[in-house]
Order: structure tokens, then C-alpha cells, then sequence
């Protein structure tokens, strides 16, 4: 046992001086109830001076109680006031919300037209390189008009791309700048907003137009090449994406870009 810590016979004298002391208590409390009495028997209309005195009390807490009504319900009124402003400027936003969110759906909307009027745009390009090299005699294309039409095209692409396919854009960027190998399925486990299949398709459709080379060992990703002028112009377009369409891919994007930069740094 504690040396702190009372002994059995301590416990037992408190209690027993607890006892005496409420006896003594109960016993002057009657002795002062019982010579009260006796005393007040003498007034004479004692209970009309009672009956007064509890009617001027109960009149001024009545007033007290109405005084007490009227600011509560003040205070009451003012809390509903802030309640319904708080409502409208929460329908305010979310209506802002709801008009981001079906320009985005709109977009994305126009991405498969977009993606096979960039194919056919590529296609007939290389028909065109095709030819020129069947016929040595023709004449050099102008240098600056084909890389206007590489600049135009690359721009639209990434315009039309969708948040996703941003993403996977940057990943591809990032492996073939580091030199470092993939897995596409490990990635899309960590960001939850992607899907593997939706990832692997995109990938492969910017491979077939000719942005990059990779090589591909089930879910592994090896990014061999990478157009140098494609490298440059995805982090702008992220960028302008973020500015152009704020709600609610300024919070939520920037996190998910710096995912891809966790798992390839």
C-alpha cells in the first residue's frame, strides 16, 4: 500500500465524523425551524404578508420572463437571418458548380470527333510526305508551314484533351525525360480518378499519332522517344486548363499531378 494513501482506520473515522456532523446539522436546522415558529405565531395577518410578498415575486419574475422572451426572440430571429443568407449563397455556388460541370461534360463530349479529325488530319499528312518522296521532282514543302501545321496540331490536341488524358500525357513526359520505366496499372491504383483501361487506350492513341515511342511489357511502360515540342507544351496546357476551367480542378487536379511526380521522381 501507498504511503500517500489512507489506512482503513482513517476511511472509517471520516465516515463516522460525517455522521455526526449531519446529525448536528439536521438537529440546529429543527431547534431554528421550531423557535421560528414559535416567534412569527405572534404576528398577527402573517399570511396576508406572505401571500403579498409571493404575489410582488411572482409578478416581477413575470416581468422578467417577458423581458427575457422578447431579446431571445430577437436573438432567435437574427440566427434564422443568417441561416437563409447562408443557404443562398450556398445554392449561389453550387449553381456556379453545376454550369463548370456541363462545360466539362460538353468537352469531353467533343473529344472522340476531335481525336478522329486529328487521325484523319495526320493520315492524309503522311500521305501527302508519301508522295512527295515518290516525286523527287516536286517541290520541298515550306519548312515554316510544316511546322506551323506540327504546332497547330499539337496545340489541338492537348486542348481537346481530356483532365485525364493531361495526366497521362505528363506521366509519358516525365518516364522518357528521367529514362525510367513504368507500370501503368501501379499508377492508376494510387490516383483512383483513372482507370486503367481508359490510361492504356490514351496512351496508345497519342503513341499511333506519332507523339512519342514506347515499348510496352504487359503493364509495364517504357517511353523510348518523346517530340520535343510535344515535351514542352504539356505543362502549359495543364496549366491553362487549371485557369481556363477553375471549378473544382484547381483543388482537386494539382494533387493528382503531384502523384505522377511522386511516383516518377
Amino acid at each position: 500500500m501507498s504511503a500517500n494513501e489512507p489506512n482503513h482506520e482513517t476511511k472509517c473515522m471520516n465516515c463516522t465524523i460525517k455522521i455526526h456532523f449531519g446529525y448536528i446539522i439536521s438537529i440546529l436546522v429543527a431547534v431554528i425551524i421550531v423557535l421560528l415558529s414559535v416567534k412569527w405565531a405572534e404576528i398577527q395577518n402573517l399570511s396576508n404578508y406572505l401571500n403579498f410578498a409571493l404575489g410582488v415575486t411572482s409578478l416581477v419574475l413575470a416581468v422578467v420572463a417577458i423581458v427575457y422572451a422578447f431579446f431571445a426572440n430577437n436573438s432567435f430571429n437574427e440566427t434564422v437571418s443568417k441561416l437563409e443568407t447562408a443557404a443562398t449563397n450556398i445554392k449561389e455556388e453550387t449553381g456556379d458548380l453545376e454550369k463548370a460541370v456541363r462545360g466539362l461534360e460538353l468537352k469531353l463530349k467533343e473529344i472522340p470527333e476531335a481525336l478522329h479529325l486529328l487521325e484523319g488530319q495526320v493520315a492524309k499528312t503522311h500521305s501527302l510526305v508519301v508522295a512527295s518522296s515518290q516525286q523527287p521532282q516536286a517541290p520541298v514543302p515550306n519548312q515554316d508551314h510544316i511546322e506551323q501545321f506540327a504546332n497547330n496540331s499539337i496545340d489541338y490536341f492537348l486542348n481537346v484533351s481530356s483532365w485525364n488524358g493531361l495526366k497521362v500525357m505528363h506521366l509519358c513526359h516525365l518516364a522518357c525525360k528521367n529514362e525510367k520505366e513504368f507500370d501503368l496499372k501501379e499508377w492508376t491504383t494510387l490516383d483512383p480518378t483513372i482507370s486503367y483501361d481508359y490510361a492504356y487506350g490514351y496512351l496508345i492513341a497519342a503513341s499511333s499519332i506519332g507523339f512519342f515511342n514506347h515499348v510496352m511489357d504487359g503493364s509495364k511502360v517504357h517511353v523510348t522517344t518523346m517530340s520535343q515540342l510535344f515535351a514542352q507544351k504539356i505543362l502549359p496546357a495543364i496549366e491553362a486548363r487549371i485557369k481556363n476551367f477553375p471549378v473544382p480542378h484547381n483543388k482537386d487536379f494539382p494533387p493528382q499531378i503531384e502523384i505522377i511526380q511522386k511516383f516518377i521522381g
